[in-house]
């Protein structure tokens, strides 16, 4: 198939087109700002639109142009802001459309033209995918067909993301030697609570010294300021760690005793779904996104985003409480390889591209919403 995937220039992404271009399929990305290109992937770079009026119609007709030329038999946009508009107004058919999380949780709901641009662009879409039964039900809210939508994950390469005695934590982690590390990985913007993790291991701290916060971070971001301030107030118990090549966070994840993922509102976190794999315990926002994976008390903590109080209690709770970390240790990783396999989504998505592509622009219909999400068993 000859594949072009409209998208950010993010990692999701170029797992995603490099999968795809493994197997042999023609793929084009359309983005912005992407060096160097995945393997097998030919890169077509977006001009900005001017900063005028219509330049959603300009963007439209650009698209057009390119796309007329390339012949896709499918074309697929991530992330529903500006994508899936332009897309639309192109005309362009058939399209299947993923939102990200933010793009249908907080951006568009907010604007009465963006609620109908979207609504627009949804209702005409061969098929709308999603990482998790919450995100596809924002989509069908703004008013995704529901029998043309279906999960499908971003997934985790459980081949690398594993629990393995012989593998070595990241060497040189600053004050890690000897320590219990509790991690964030996530980034610096106050969307991932971070300040509420760092003030939650404070109070853990005052019982259990010998515990360390890594604080994956960016020292560019302006929300670095934030956490650099509030580290400074106890610089034994937090380790702002910049942020770490995605090869290496399997020797990041294997230092740490516990996971924080205090998100406000997310899709399926693909770094939650990284540290069951590895079989760490999840201290978790309660969520729906996360209540897809995670029972609580059972394979992972739920708190509330708010509360450090919470928080710590469920860090101390996940060191102490050993029925919970060697569930964690089985149940997750199984889990995650039963609905999380990110080969397995990918291959997925392969027979549902083929599916749109054979369908000539129709609809691709699909009553698996529930069912390609299973929440967790207690086994």
């Amino acid at each position: 198939m000859r594949l072009c995937v409209v998208g950010p220039a993010h990692l999701h992404v170029r797992r995603w087109v490099g999968f795809f271009a493994s197997r042999g399929h023609e793929v084009h990305l359309l983005t912005r700002g992407w060096a160097p290109p995945p393997d097998g992937v030919e890169v077509h770079e977006l001009p900005r639109a001017p900063r005028r009026r219509g330049r959603l119609l300009w963007q439209a007709r650009t698209v057009r142009r390119l796309l007329d030329r390339l012949a896709p038999d499918v074309v697929h946009a991530h992330w529903l802001v500006v994508n899936s508009w332009v897309l639309w107004l192109a005309g362009i058919r058939p399209v299947v459309l993923t939102p990200w999380g933010s793009d249908v949780f907080r951006l568009i709901p907010r604007n009465p033209a963006a609620r109908l641009i979207t609504f627009a662009a949804l209702r005409a879409a061969a098929l709308v995918t999603a990482s998790s039964r919450t995100l596809l039900e924002a989509a069908i809210r703004l008013g995704a067909p529901r029998d043309r939508c279906t999960v499908v994950r971003w997934g985790v390469d459980t081949s690398r993301f594993r629990a393995d005695p012989a593998l070595r934590p990241l060497p040189g982690l600053p004050k890690a030697d000897g320590r219990t590390v509790v991690l964030n990985p996530r980034g610096p913007q106050r969307k991932y609570g971070p300040l509420v993790g760092m003030a939650a291991v404070r109070r853990v701290r005052q019982r259990r010294p010998d515990v360390l916060l890594v604080q994956v971070t960016n020292h560019g971001d302006p929300a670095h300021r934030d956490l650099a301030e509030m580290a400074a107030l106890d610089p034994d118990g937090v380790c702002l760690l910049e942020r770490v090549a995605h090869a290496a966070m399997p020797q990041l994840l294997a230092a740490a005793r516990v996971g924080l993922f205090l998100a406000a509102t997310d899709s399926t976190s693909v770094s939650l779904l990284e540290a069951m794999a590895m079989g760490i315990v999840p201290v978790a926002a309660n969520i729906p996104a996360n209540r897809e994976c995670l029972v609580h008390g059972y394979n992972g903590l739920l708190v509330s985003l708010v509360d450090p109080d919470d928080v710590a209690r469920a860090i101390l709770r996940a060191l102490e409480d050993e029925a919970l970390g060697a569930r964690c240790r089985t149940v997750n990783p199984r889990w995650v390889r039963t609905h999380a396999e990110f080969r397995d989504h990918m291959a997925r998505m392969e027979a549902l591209y083929r599916a749109v592509a054979g369908a000539a622009g129709g609809a691709v219909r699909d009553d698996r919403v529930a069912r390609a999400a299973d929440p967790v068993r207690v086994e």
